[in-house]
């Protein structure tokens, strides 16, 4: 099998950068519009890249491959994300961009702990010293 881990580093850079001019265009956009506004066309525009995954579906009737058996879980996901994105922008209109951004880098912190926590994750020392060394940085 090969190795995709250089992909998935590639990849999650890839989104490193999105989120940042997202956060900066996010920060620019608060000083001028409504938060509610800008997270609901935030997630609109966020949402029109999707809809071709949709149209198999729609063109023949078939809704099966959209069916879940978790719909609590995946409700539970979007009121989190809806609600982490609100507060983030709203912390935008009140922080400098730098400083929201050295708060969001204990997010590695808080994910390793609660993978543990919630998800029975185990992390070995060397995957911790990778999270400590990433924020001592």
């Amino acid at each position: 099998m090969q190795d995709r881990r250089p992909l998935g580093i590639l990849l999650f850079l890839a989104a490193i950068l999105c989120q940042c001019a997202m956060d900066a265009t996010a920060k620019w956009l608060t000083q001028s519009y409504p938060v509610g506004q800008v997270l609901f066309l935030r997630n609109l525009f966020g949402f029109l890249p999707l809809i071709p995954l949709f149209l198999p579906a729609l063109r023949t009737r078939d809704f099966s491959p959209l069916k879940t058996n978790r719909l609590g879980m995946h409700a539970a996901r979007g009121l989190a994300t809806t609600t982490a994105g609100l507060l983030f922008f709203m912390s935008l209109s009140f922080l400098p961009l730098a400083t929201a951004t050295a708060i969001t880098y204990t997010g590695p912190i808080f994910m390793t702990v609660l993978a543990a926590l919630l998800l029975s994750e185990r992390a070995d020392k060397w995957q911790w010293a990778a999270v400590v060394i990433g924020f001592l940085g």
